[in-house]
This record gives C-alpha cells, sequence and structure tokens, in this order.
C-alpha cells in the first residue's frame, strides 16, 4: 500500500509503500536519513533504538516515530470504515514497543474515525509462532 508518493524504495520494488514508513526497518530507515541531515549517527539504531531516543527527548526520533504512526492510523481507517472492523491486531517487529505504539496508534485512529466506532486495538499474541501456526492448521485442513 502506498503511504509516500515518491518515497523510499521498498523490498517489493514500489517506491513509498506502507513498509518504507511504518515497519521497524522503515523507522529505522528514516530516522538514520533525517538525523544523518544533521548530525550523523556514529551507530546504526533500530526501531527500538528511535523508541528509546524519543523517550529520551530526541526530536528526531519522535518526528519519525509519529510520522509512522499517522501513516498506519492512515491506512488503518478505511478498513476499519469499510469493512466495520471491531478489533485491529497490531503485529511484527514494532509490537515490541507495546504502548508506545499501541497508545498513539489509538488516538490516532480516533481522530480519523468517527466518535463512537469503538475499534480495540490490540497486540497480536503469537508472536513468531503466527506463520508457523497458520501452516498447521492449513496442513490439517481438507482440500
Amino acid at each position: 500500500m502506498r503511504a509516500v508518493p515518491d518515497g523510499r524504495t521498498c523490498g517489493c520494488g514500489r517506491r513509498g509503500c506502507l513498509e518504507t514508513v511504518a515497519s521497524a526497518g522503515g523507522i529505522a530507515a528514516e530516522y538514520a536519513e533525517r538525523r544523518a541531515a544533521t548530525q550523523p549517527l556514529a551507530e546504526t539504531v533500530d526501531a527500538a533504538g528511535v523508541a528509546a531516543r524519543m523517550a529520551a527527548g530526541d526530536d528526531v526520533a519522535k518526528s519519525v516515530w509519529n510520522d509512522a504512526i499517522n501513516h498506519l492510523a492512515a491506512a488503518i481507517a478505511p478498513v476499519i470504515l469499510t469493512l466495520g472492523t471491531r478489533r485491529i491486531v497490531i503485529g511484527g517487529g514494532l509490537i515490541g514497543a507495546g504502548e508506545t505504539l499501541l497508545e498513539p496508534l489509538r488516538s490516532g485512529l480516533s481522530s480519523l474515525l468517527p466518535q463512537g466506532t469503538g475499534v480495540e486495538i490490540v497486540a497480536a499474541e503469537l508472536g513468531d509462532r503466527a506463520a508457523a501456526l497458520g501452516a498447521s492448521v492449513l496442513a490439517e485442513s481438507p482440500l
């Protein structure tokens, strides 16, 4: 899903996909790019490092994190409105940030959705096991 026209190249080959701005890797890359414009980094910072820097008061980290949340909320809101979804389960590398991710995402979505939509935003519980469990269910299902 395109989030930023003419944005960074995604792993799929297109430019500006949501993955490039609202994934763990996308956040880390965006932070490194913005930080390099003012003060080059001596070390590589992953998304957890960006979250930690944000908590420590780093304005660039806060800007990158907020932009990622805004892009994610903008991508999720139409799905909720179109399908009437009542629960959104967030997984992937960013979910390790817990409420640092979920609380602003809830807030961002509430600003985009009509009052009373009542959507629950929760963290995925299966973690790295999700793909293996899904594959096992498919393997046991009759075709």
